[in-house]
């Protein structure tokens, strides 16, 4: 988890699409924090990743593993952020 505090900027843009262009920001601004500052959530990241592309379909191209496994492992820190933030911000509100 990282702290997040006073994330009332988020709510301060008077319409939806602000709004949710200011939270996807942020959640954009914690993936990459948390891929050059975080050392144990980027080996994380790169252990699962490293998981998601062994284990992908066995029949399908090294190439096509690979893709499978950044865009399933991506899903996966993306959710994770989201649900964390929203968390957070239901905790701040």
């Amino acid at each position: 988890m990282f702290p997040q505090c006073q994330l009332d900027h988020i709510l301060k843009d008077d319409t939806f699409l602000g709004r949710l262009g200011t939270f996807f920001g942020k959640v954009w601004d914690l993936f990459v924090y948390m891929l050059g500052c975080s050392y144990v959530s980027a080996a994380g990241a790169i252990l699962l990743l490293t998981i998601a592309i062994v284990f992908g379909p066995s029949k399908v191209s090294w190439k096509k593993r690979l893709l499978i496994g950044i865009l399933h492992v991506s899903a996966h820190l993306a959710t994770a952020l989201i649900f964390m933030l929203l968390m957070e911000l239901g905790v701040e509100i």
